[in-house]
């Protein structure tokens, strides 16, 4: 809808002169005040706001325009203040039901002002719009995701699994070995400690002394 508003105002632009005319009907008349009521059924009408200028003609074949401004604006109608009533009514009809043609400079303007801020509103919109698609094709592909990582994980978990039962074998192994190392390590260290024991040199040559004597009684007896 934004896109067609903005392409739809693309092409308005290079006309911009007629974005001032437009037409409305002779709703009430009071010339006491110099108020005019038209009721106003074109779509930009929401784009005359109180406070714009304005001047308009129903005998198109008369160059006099009725000058005036809008003071209030409600749905399908405007309330208008003519400048000079008195000129108005001498050269233009302003009977009940007639079609006014309306030139407004002030309208003209805001509608500009509205197709520049609507340029804006389409760049954010096309912005936040890019946004939303890849938010929405992250949704779309969410499970999609969640396997995805499910799996990766699950290869990483097999992984994982085979490393630490290659490692634990590694350990059996290396335990079984330094079993089989240990026994062999105690069985050489009795060896070794057998002949130690065996081949022991004691510090001098003599006799001792006490056997000598106990020896010597023995032999007495």
């Amino acid at each position: 809808l934004t896109i067609l508003i903005f392409s739809l105002w693309t092409s308005i632009s290079w006309s911009s002169e007629k974005l001032s005319q437009f037409k409305a009907r002779i709703f009430s008349v009071n010339k006491d005040v110099s108020l005019l009521k038209f009721r106003s059924d074109f779509s930009n009408a929401k784009f005359l706001t109180p406070g714009s200028r304005a001047k308009f003609r129903t005998n198109l074949n008369l160059n006099h325009f009725c000058n005036g401004v809008v003071l209030s604006k409600s749905v399908n109608h405007f309330l208008f203040k003519v400048t000079h009533m008195d000129k108005c009514e001498k050269y233009q009809n302003l009977s009940l039901g007639v079609n006014a043609d309306f030139v407004s400079v002030d309208l003209e303007k805001n509608m500009v002002s509205i197709y520049d801020l609507i340029k804006v509103l389409n760049k954010k919109r096309l912005a936040i719009f890019g946004k939303l698609q890849r938010v929405k094709k992250r949704l779309a592909i969410f499970v999609e995701r969640v396997d995805s990582t499910n799996k990766r994980f699950d290869a990483l978990r097999l992984k994982l699994e085979a490393e630490r039962q290659e490692a634990l074998s590694y350990l059996e192994s290396e335990k079984l070995l330094d079993t089989q190392n240990f026994k062999n390590y105690s069985s050489k260290l009795d060896e070794i400690d057998f002949k130690l024991e065996k081949y022991r040199l004691e510090d001098s040559n003599s006799n001792d002394i006490r056997w000598s004597l106990d020896y010597s009684k023995t032999n007495l007896q």
